[in-house]
């Protein structure tokens, strides 16, 4: 058997062997390297070159060190998920692996097997809070496997070393970073054939009923979850959660029941580590709607669901958004989820999505009108959205937080700059779907740095957080079957259900996309030391959003660089 350590964002696949060191070798000798209050890992590569690896799973010893040194380790195997095809305009150099295939993604509690004369890797992570001792710390893992019919037991022992720096990253409520990944909590926007498969995939999945006490306890779990991955944003469904229960005055005035979206925002502010929670868009496009009648008004772009008697979240209520009626009921909607946010004081908490990506005069003028009005209707409120091209001109300082595309950015970088330094708004990046090419990217066949290094531009660039369009939105495919959704390897969900603990189990891109943010805390505090040092440190694995080091080595050796000036080395 060959065992051998790698980095987190190097593969193993099945056909992966035990690197050759050859007498030039410079490669650094891998090991876990991180400040406090911080997870960070690691991969073990396993080759059996004559048994059969079964029920594979990892316990830790510590050998050296001061034992209350506040790190604790937990592992997993990585289980390998076909995907059918790659993404569409991929480039050979960010590739991961050529598909039909395979490639590394979930992170299970066991692995299940690794076939004789084939390889597989184990998922080390350590975990430090802000108490945790800085130091070296020598780890024993020993590898507990079975072989044969019988699963006859056997142990396999490798060691690892944790270097704990004396820097401590602030918590992800507290953070200037902001990460936002749109949740499907218990009901997406409805612009499918399948009204289930978007409004209750998340019951579907889990075979639990909608707003049950399992329900909750699966809420708290995601809490926890997105925690772990410092996500800091909680997207609200305002509309299953207000739907339910709201009753009508005698002039059609809307009387909320706000029960079950207080219950929601408390099940996220006792487990999660949230700065902001943000509502779901007030509109969408009429092209992605069901249930509307195009007869009435076959041009017009953008249409709001609305609350009316008689019609629920499957009989849904569209009014287009060149009706005068809707806008009555967005000022009513607005103003009641403002005045009880407010009395529940958390109105700086609160960002509010309008309309998601749009285009056209007609969509334009009908989002610009929404902002404003938001703006009159929720003062505190800050309005949030995925933009292209011309929304920098032509929503300005009416939209808070423009959220461009990383090519789109990339392509505008001295304009979004010149408006940056206004300091009227904030600009954050998203990936949906795409950038293409060699942009920077965090679908599932992009190289695992590309994802990692996305915040490490989003520092360069001044970009003060991240959009993610989907964490879970399993309706789109059959996950563990196949994580490619229409030319998109994972692009519709970053963690994978576990059924049996009403739980999710994370994703290796996901891991490595909080340790990314974790990388812009730990250049905040550098920029705070050296402002210059620390930029070209940053200059040496990003120039652009499509030109990076690919090298993770290097990138490895940049970041120790960063460790020690943050440490005072």
């Amino acid at each position: 058997m060959d065992i051998w350590l790698t980095n987190p964002l190097e593969d193993v696949f099945s056909t992966s062997k035990k690197p050759y060191l050859g007498y030039h070798n410079r490669r650094p000798e891998h090991h876990i390297e991180m400040p406090k209050n911080a997870r960070e890992s690691i991969q073990i590569g396993i080759y059996t070159p004559d048994v059969t690896m079964k029920h594979i799973w990892v316990e830790f010893e510590q050998i050296s060190g001061d034992a209350d040194n506040g790190v604790v380790l937990e592992g997993g195997g990585v289980a390998l998920i076909p995907n059918s095809m790659n993404s569409i305009n991929i480039n050979n150099d960010v590739m991961r692996a050529k598909l039909p295939g395979e490639l590394p993604q979930a992170v299970l509690p066991e692995k299940e097997k690794i076939l004789a004369r084939s390889a597989g890797s184990l998922f080390i992570t350590a975990n430090t809070t802000k108490d945790s001792k800085a130091g070296i710390y020598e780890y024993k893992v020993i590898i507990h496997y079975g072989v044969g019919k019988r699963d006859k037991p056997n142990t396999a022992e490798y060691n690892i070393t944790v270097e704990v720096f004396d820097v401590t990253l602030p918590d992800a409520c507290d953070s200037a970073y902001t990460h936002l990944t749109w949740t499907n909590y218990c009901g997406y926007t409805p612009d499918a054939d399948d009204y289930k498969a978007f409004v209750e995939t998340v019951s579907d999945t889990y075979g639990i009923e909608l707003f049950s006490d399992e329900w909750f306890t699966l809420l708290k779990n995601f809490a926890v979850q997105q925690k772990k991955e410092r996500i800091n944003v909680v997207t609200v469904p305002l509309y299953p959660l207000l739907n339910r229960d709201i009753k009508f005055g005698p002039d059609g005035e809307y009387i909320f029941d706000f029960t079950l979206l207080d219950r929601f925002i408390d099940t996220f502010l006792e487990n999660g580590d949230v700065k902001y929670f943000c509502g779901f868009h007030l509109m969408n496009k009429t092209s992605l709607m069901i249930g509307l009648d195009e007869s009435d008004n076959p041009d017009f772009p953008l249409v709001a669901y609305t609350f009316k008697e008689g019609h629920t979240y499957e009989n849904f209520a569209w009014m287009y958004m060149n009706d005068e009626r809707v806008w009555k009921h967005l000022e009513m909607f607005v103003k009641g989820v403002y005045n009880h946010i407010k009395e529940r004081g958390l109105t700086g908490k609160w960002l509010q999505h309008v309309c998601d990506e749009v285009a056209g005069e007609d969509a334009f003028n009908t989002v610009l009108k929404t902002y404003k009005l938001v703006h009159e209707w929720a003062p505190e409120f800050k309005t949030v959205d995925a933009t292209w091209e011309d929304s920098l001109e032509k929503y300005g300082a009416n939209l808070d937080i423009h959220v461009p595309q990383i090519d789109i950015h990339d392509l505008n970088e001295e304009k979004y700059a010149e408006a940056l330094a206004k300091k009227e708004f904030e600009v954050w990046s998203y990936t949906c779907l795409k950038p293409q090419f060699s942009y920077l990217s965090r679908l599932d066949d992009w190289k695992l740095i590309s994802t990692r290094l996305i915040h490490w531009y989003n520092f360069k660039n001044n970009l003060t957080g991240y959009l993610h369009w989907s964490w879970n939105l399993w309706h789109y495919g059959k996950p563990w079957q196949d994580g490619c959704i229409n030319g998109w390897p994972l692009d519709g969900w970053v963690v994978l259900p576990d059924v049996e603990n009403l739980d999710v189990f994370e994703t290796i891109r996901q891991r490595e996309n909080a340790s990314g943010i974790e990388d812009q805390e730990l250049l905040r505090i550098c920029d705070e030391i050296d402002h210059e040092k620390t930029m070209m440190l940053v200059d040496i694995l990003v120039r652009r959003a499509n030109d990076y080091t690919l090298d993770s080595d290097l990138f490895f050796r940049v970041r120790r660089k960063l460790l020690e000036m943050a440490s005072g080395k």
